[in-house]
């Protein structure tokens, strides 16, 4: 089956109306430092499933410069939803703040690689509504194991913090964050483990059209701060 760019636009443009809204009401209305983080969270989504889109559609998926650039936009989202779990906990927490921006360093250093070294991918196929992705190896790991990392902590850092906070809107919001993220990865994984001949090394283009959820729960924590 060719592909459809249907989930892809329609996915983006709820992440970029849900963004828009935040920045419409936020002059008024909440902290700017909880809200940014979101803000940029919504457009990173909805900036990867635009340019899957032009990857894919009325294309063959040749162009590895948009290929890079997906996986550029994702590279920046675990680590901006780390520095969004520091800032929601109350009294700020050193340790966190110091692990959210040493995961903000080690992704402007897998940038500067993604940039830089054209054979970061050396392949796309473009299924129904996915894109699957060949890359480097042993190279491509080290963003594997960077990417993984910082993700598992979208979800064991939340849950550790969740009993130790006093702050009742605080434990909603680190809440929303924590389901959000399960609703994302845990499903992905199931999904590209169960079906590996299908989804193999489509598990970045996967996550992203579950992130759905993950914005979801985004926007319910800035609506609650607005309010």
């Amino acid at each position: 089956m060719g592909y459809s760019p249907a989930l892809g636009v329609m996915t983006a443009v709820f992440e970029i109306a849900g963004a828009f809204w935040i920045i419409m009401r936020q002059r008024s209305h909440g902290q700017r430092s909880i809200l940014l983080p979101i803000v940029i969270s919504l457009f990173l989504l909805a900036g990867y499933q635009i340019i899957e889109v032009g990857l894919c559609w009325k294309s063959d998926g040749s162009n590895l410069f948009l290929a890079r650039l997906g996986f550029l936009d994702i590279t920046w989202l675990p680590p901006v939803s780390l520095l969004l779990i520091s800032r929601l906990v109350t009294p700020r927490s050193r340790p966190l703040i110091l692990y959210a921006r040493f995961s903000l360093f080690i992704g402007a250093l897998l940038s500067l690689w993604i940039i830089m070294d054209y054979r970061f991918v050396t392949g796309t196929i473009c299924e129904f509504m996915y894109a699957r992705y060949s890359n480097v190896q042993p190279w491509f790991n080290f963003y594997g194991a960077f990417y993984e990392i910082t993700q598992m902590s979208m979800i064991f850092v939340p849950a550790y913090l969740l009993s130790r906070i006093g702050d009742a809107k605080r434990r909603k919001d680190l809440s929303d964050l924590l389901i959000g993220s399960l609703l994302f990865i845990i499903p992905s994984l199931y999904v590209a483990s169960v079906w590996p001949s299908i989804f193999e090394n489509g598990l970045p283009s996967l996550m992203c059209h579950f992130a759905i959820f993950y914005a979801v729960f985004l926007l319910r924590i800035a609506h609650r701060e607005m309010t």
